[in-house]
């Protein structure tokens, strides 16, 4: 964990003078990279990559920052002494963090994903409440997703927000992103991101693309 949206916090420690190299993968490797590969970081699906000098015996936190929040992350780690000799390599597996708001007008539910998309006016997140779009989304696009399905593309595609008797009331900030790729199918003659919205609700700073 972190402090931080999209960010994972290790401890780490050796038992003599050196350092940890450290490769981030959002997806697992069909086989733990080698500890020369991680050093010089010789892997293609690497997101995010660092490496801290640590004295020995000694505890030391290692920071990994500008990852995708609340969602799993691969993390390949070797140790090296000050000799050049690397140990073996460490496989760990992290969920980056994600800051929360609670949907008030200063802290506004945070749409990371489409999964968070589709759950405005569901459960907790209701339709009078406060959101705010993080960053560009795209339907077809699996770096969209928290965990990639066709339902929202196949079949129904996307339900919109609100219907005829629960209506949008809100404030949607789409913070200057854009939302694309929406795809519906059945829809009972309305067709949108949003099906009702009442006079009151706000959306804002939204681009819906094609």
């Amino acid at each position: 964990t972190g402090d931080n949206d999209g960010e994972i916090k290790l401890t780490v420690e050796i038992n003599e003078d050196g350092k940890v190299h450290y490769v981030v993968t959002d997806i697992e490797l069909s086989a733990t990279p080698s500890a020369i590969d991680i050093k010089n970081v010789n892997i293609q699906e690497a997101i995010n990559i660092g490496s801290k000098s640590l004295t020995a015996n000694t505890k030391a936190a290692v920071i990994i920052q500008n990852l995708l929040p609340d969602k799993e992350h691969y993390i390949y780690l070797v140790a090296e002494d000050t000799t050049d000799n690397l140990a073996d390599v460490k496989k760990l597996t992290a969920i980056s963090k994600i800051v929360q708001g609670d949907g008030s007008e200063g802290e506004p539910y945070k749409i990371w994903y489409i999964e968070d998309l589709a759950s405005v006016g569901k459960g907790s997140w209701e339709l009078d409440d406060n959101y705010i779009l993080m960053r560009n989304l795209d339907f077809y696009a699996k770096s969209s997703y928290k965990n990639f399905k066709y339902d929202f593309i196949t079949g129904k595609g996307w339900d919109p927000i609100g219907d005829k008797s629960n209506k949008f009331t809100g404030n949607f900030n789409g913070n200057g992103k854009t939302i694309s790729g929406i795809y519906i199918y059945e829809n009972k003659g309305i067709a949108g991101l949003f099906a009702y919205v009442e006079n009151s609700g706000i959306i804002t700073n939204l681009g819906v693309l094609n």
